[in-house]
C-alpha cells in the first residue's frame, strides 16, 4: 500500500471510529459512501463492548489474544487486518484467522461466517452451539437459523438482529443497550 492511499485510509479509518464513538451503534447511513465491509469490521468491535463472555472462556485469559476468524469466502479483503493489527479487542490484542473448514473452527471468540457458506450454515451451528463463540453474519435468515447477531440493510442504513436464544445457548449474554438496538429473532424463524 503507498503512503498517500495509507494515509487517506487511517484518516478515513479514524473518522470512522470517531463517527462509530458518537453515534448509535445502527442506523449508520452508507450515504458518505463508507465501504459496507469497512463498517461491518468496525462493527465487530463494537459489539464486544456489549457482550459478556463466561469466565471459563478464552476472552477472561489475558494471556491469549481476541480472535476473529472469518469462515468461508472473505468479504473483508485486508481490512481486518488493517484495522486490528494496532486495535485492542477486550483489552487483548487481536489475531485474525481465515478458514474454510468447519473443522478449522477452534480457539476463537468471534466467528465471522460468510455467505459463502450458507449451506453448510446448519453444520457450523450445531458444531459451536453450546461454545463461548460470537458468530456473526450478514445473509438473509441467518440469525433465525441460530447465527447471534446477523447484519441488514434498511434502505441504505446497515441494521442488525440478534437471536438472543442461540446466544443463551452459547453462554452469551448482550447487555440490555445492544438488544434494544436490534431488531430481535427467534430461532424458530419468526421475530417474537
Amino acid at each position: 500500500m503507498n503512503q498517500s492511499r495509507h494515509t487517506f485510509f487511517l484518516n478515513h479509518l479514524k473518522f470512522l471510529v470517531f463517527l462509530l464513538t458518537i453515534s448509535p451503534i445502527c442506523n449508520l447511513p452508507l450515504a458518505a459512501q463508507t465501504d459496507e465491509y469497512t463498517l461491518k469490521a468496525a462493527f465487530l468491535e463494537r459489539f464486544t463492548r456489549f457482550i459478556e463472555w463466561p469466565g471459563s472462556s478464552s476472552v477472561a485469559d489475558p494471556e491469549k489474544p481476541f480472535t476473529i476468524t472469518v469462515i468461508g469466502q472473505n468479504p473483508f479483503n485486508t481490512l481486518l487486518g488493517d484495522i486490528y493489527d494496532n486495535h485492542r479487542v477486550k483489552n487483548k490484542y487481536v489475531r485474525i484467522r481465515y478458514i474454510n473448514k468447519i473443522n478449522d473452527i477452534q480457539d476463537t471468540d468471534l466467528l465471522f461466517i460468510s455467505r459463502s457458506k450458507k449451506r453448510s450454515l446448519a453444520k457450523i451451528i450445531t458444531r459451536i452451539a453450546d461454545k463461548p463463540i460470537l458468530t456473526v453474519g450478514d445473509s438473509e435468515d441467518y440469525a433465525a437459523q441460530g447465527v447471534h447477531i446477523n447484519f441488514y440493510f434498511s434502505g441504505t442504513s446497515i441494521q442488525f438482529e440478534i437471536n438472543p436464544e442461540a446466544m443463551r445457548g452459547s453462554q452469551l449474554q448482550a447487555s440490555f443497550q445492544l438488544l434494544k438496538l436490534a431488531r430481535i429473532v427467534g430461532t424458530e424463524g419468526g421475530i417474537p
